[in-house]
This record gives C-alpha cells, sequence and structure tokens, in this order.
C-alpha cells in the first residue's frame, strides 16, 4: 500500500475509535521531504493508550505484519511495524498531555518539524500545533 493511501485508511480508522481523540502525521512525510521508502511517522491522542498498546492485533488491519517493536519517547509510546507490502509504519501513542497547553518543549519542537492534522474534531491538537509554533527555541 502506497503511504498517502495508508494514511487515508488509518485516518479512517482512528475516527471510528472512541478512545482515540486526534491523531497527526509527523515528519518527513508531513513535511513533504519524505524519500521513497521512509517510514510514516503517526502520533495518536489517546483517553486510554493502554489498551492499544496492551492488544496490537488491530495492527493487521493495515496489512500482513513483517515484524513489530515496540520504543518510548518520553510523553509517545510506540509500535513500529514493518508491513510486507507497504512501509513501516510508526504508531506513536500518547495521553491527552501531548496537546496540553503549554506545549511541551519536545512536543513543540516534533510539531515545528513538520506535522498534519489528520483528525482533530475537537481543535485541541490544532491549537497544540499554534502555540508549538508561536514558541521560540523550544
Amino acid at each position: 500500500m502506497d503511504p498517502e493511501r495508508l494514511i487515508a485508511v488509518v485516518t479512517a480508522w482512528v475516527a471510528e475509535r472512541d478512545e482515540i481523540v486526534a491523531a497527526a502525521l509527523c515528519g518527513s512525510h508531513a513535511a513533504g521531504t519524505a524519500r521513497p521508502g521512509a517510514d510514516i511517522d503517526l502520533v495518536l491522542v489517546c483517553t486510554n493508550r493502554e489498551r492499544l498498546l496492551a492488544e496490537v492485533s488491530w495492527v493487521r488491519d493495515f496489512g500482513t505484519v513483517r515484524s513489530i517493536a515496540f520504543e518510548s519517547y518520553g510523553l509517545v509510546e510506540s509500535v513500529r511495524v514493518a508491513y510486507e507490502n507497504g512501509p513501516e509504519v510508526e504508531f506513536g501513542f500518547t495521553t491527552v498531555a501531548w496537546v496540553t497547553l503549554p506545549t511541551d518543549p519536545g512536543t513543540a519542537r516534533v510539531m515545528r518539524d513538520g506535522l498534519r492534522v489528520l483528525y482533530d474534531p475537537s481543535g485541541r491538537l490544532a491549537n497544540a500545533v499554534k502555540d508549538a509554533q508561536s514558541t521560540a527555541g523550544g
């Protein structure tokens, strides 16, 4: 599956999950600088990320899984998935603390380096991005 198609499928899946309140594409795909084979970096803001981290069978909703790895980045816990016929995807799960103002300096840096809002019905993610862009240095 090509990256834009996968992002669209994940966005539709996110909109159906009650525990996900916002989603963003980060990194090179969001910044428009992705090279062929670049991984897809997603941040999913959750009310209950533990459920999605504990039972990861949902990763098969997006393709045949070649490998899964878990990583931790402070406020974000990631599930990195390599798919057979598609890109590697980092599903980064975080809590509403990620979009709580004032924006955490590390979060602000991620937002300034390239972020595309995929799902944000409450507008909290958009507000956090504005806050991050208004702060210098982070």
